[in-house]
């Protein structure tokens, strides 16, 4: 399985790994958004781990 050093971060750390508070377009994630881009990493490592 790929490792995700960021996702691992996050829940290993309880905390926000300061590369995943920031969109793709550079705003700041609110909790909603930052937990339904996690969700969807975990669904792309669920998918193809």
């Amino acid at each position: 399985m790929i490792q995700q050093p960021d996702i691992t971060f996050i829940f290993s750390d309880g905390g926000v790994h300061p590369r995943v508070i920031q969109d793709q377009q550079g705003r700041p994630l609110t909790t909603g958004s930052l937990s339904q881009t996690l969700q969807k990493d975990l669904n792309l490592l669920l998918a193809h781990g």
